[in-house]
């Protein structure tokens, strides 16, 4: 895995993951589905327990419950 492979990024809360034409490819497996290779440049949303195969390395994803805001 390069340190450019790919990209894990929050948008309006959502997590997302972009490969960057990496040479292995990234492919996502989401719980319950067929896993997915992703098309290089092209994002794509997670889900907690989702897997990523990043080259010859994988991990599951694991999203935190949103902490509850305070009032002041």
């Amino acid at each position: 895995m390069s340190k450019s492979h790919g990209i894990l990024s929050f948008h309006d809360g959502t997590p997302w993951v972009t490969d960057q034409s990496s040479a292995n490819g990234t492919t996502v497996t989401e719980p319950g589905k067929d896993p997915i290779d992703l098309t290089p440049g092209h994002a794509r949303t997670v889900v907690t327990g989702t897997r990523l195969h990043i080259g010859d390395r994988s991990f599951t994803v694991t999203i935190p419950a949103p902490r509850a805001t305070r009032a002041r």
